[in-house]
């Protein structure tokens, strides 16, 4: 597959129209930037980093919303931003998703963070990026932070504890929603004109 080597024209395209984007917003001059693959399992700070040597990315194919068509994930130093330095600390660097639409390619703004091929993950019919937390919220440890297609976006769409269960952003436990009740009987209505005291 030809996706694995290059980012499509379009892809890039769309991704350099973002970029010019979020330069401009940080009073920052853009400058072109090269992709490559990103490869192995355990890619780490290290081995990305060596992705950026001359202003080269590195990204990773995936098919976030079930069309067949190959969307990317992509990092890079600083979204291709001339500075004097890379635009990130040890949180890592920016990571975004070039996701093929109808209408064309769409990028859409997703973390700081260290990416490796690994934690693309397949769930059903579409892929899925398991990024590991590893931070406290109020509730406890917020272990993994599942990004994937929302419908008509890329986010957050799940997170989980190191039980495996499922939790919010501050690592509070997420409980099932209740049924909620079908009968018409169950509903009251008040009828115009009608006041009801200590309701």
């Amino acid at each position: 597959m030809g996706a694995r080597y290059a980012l499509p024209p379009a892809a890039l395209t769309a991704w350099e129209t973002f970029a010019r984007g979020q330069c401009r917003d940080q009073g920052e001059r853009f400058a072109a930037m090269r992709f490559a693959p990103l490869t192995g399992a355990g890619e780490g700070p290290d081995l990305v980093e060596q992705h950026f040597a001359g202003n080269t990315g590195g990204f990773v194919p995936a098919d976030f919303n079930a069309d067949g068509n190959p969307d990317f994930v992509v990092t890079t130093p600083g979204y291709g931003c001339v500075s004097s330095g890379p635009a990130y600390g040890d949180q890592g660097p920016p990571v975004d998703f070039i996701v093929s639409t109808a209408s064309g390619y769409r990028v859409f703004d997703g973390f700081m963070g260290w990416i490796a091929p690994a934690m693309i993950n397949r769930r059903g019919d579409r892929d899925v990026l398991d990024l590991p937390g590893g931070f406290n919220g109020r509730c406890g440890p917020v272990t993994t932070v599942t990004w994937g297609w929302t419908g008509n976006n890329i986010d957050a769409v799940e997170r989980r504890n190191d039980s495996g269960q499922r939790v919010d952003r501050e690592g509070c436990a997420q409980t099932p929603a209740a049924p909620r009740a079908s009968s018409v009987a169950a509903v009251q209505p008040i009828e115009k004109g009608f006041y009801a005291f200590a309701a």
